[in-house]
């Protein structure tokens, strides 16, 4: 049986809708990918500040003010990294799903979007430990004589709040934009539905 021409054009609205949501997702995914990148830098620097403080109080002179910058500096674009791949796969994830779906439900929809957070948190908790806690430590370590063994300890409790502010700022920049991502899908999948309304009465009267 042939397609009448409002089933057709209803087809094409659906390729639209896919075609619409992709499109809202990369824009989605370019500014959170651009919001962890200054966020990252910004923890970064006032993190090395801050051991640098951590370190002038204690009285601690053997080590190069510089040095701990720059394995902030190198640790900021490690991270990065990873986060992009974080970002990369949140967008796969969502995109997988738009591709795979003959018709658009906008609750599973969102239910996959929401999904990504549980996914980016998991890996975070893994990833993020271990460079803070090993790689970053150990650099630090490598670099700095402590006078006292309690300086160390002291050391790890401050990098426990930068892995904090760290994670924490990750899983609150993915939740902002994926409500943002949310809220433009839905006005996207209105316009559709309208164009749909719009070409069933158009071609119903005919």
């Amino acid at each position: 049986m042939e397609k009448t021409i409002a089933e057709t054009f209803k087809e094409k609205n659906a390729e639209i809708l896919k075609n619409k949501m992709l499109l809202d997702l990369n824009n989605n995914d370019d500014s959170l990918k651009l919001t962890l990148k200054n966020k990252i830098s910004l923890l970064c620097i006032k993190f090395s500040q801050r051991i640098n403080n951590f370190l002038k109080e204690n009285n601690i002179d053997s080590y190069e003010f510089k040095k701990i910058s720059e394995i902030f500096i190198e640790f900021s674009n490690e991270l990065e990294k990873f986060v992009l791949k974080i970002t990369t796969n949140r967008k796969e994830y969502i995109k997988k799903y738009i591709f795979e779906t003959k018709l658009i439900d906008l609750e599973m929809l969102n239910n996959e979007i929401d999904e990504t957070v549980k996914i980016s948190k998991s890996e975070i908790d893994i990833i993020i430990n271990e460079m803070i806690y090993i790689d970053l430590s150990d650099n630090i370590n490598k670099n700095v004589d402590f006078n006292e063994e309690y300086q160390k300890e002291e050391l790890i409790d401050k990098l426990k709040k930068f892995d904090t502010e760290i994670s924490n700022s990750i899983i609150n920049s993915i939740e902002e934009r994926n409500k943002s991502l949310k809220n433009v899908l839905l006005e996207t999948k209105n316009k559709v539905d309208e164009l749909n309304i719009k070409t069933s009465i158009k071609f119903d009267k005919k």
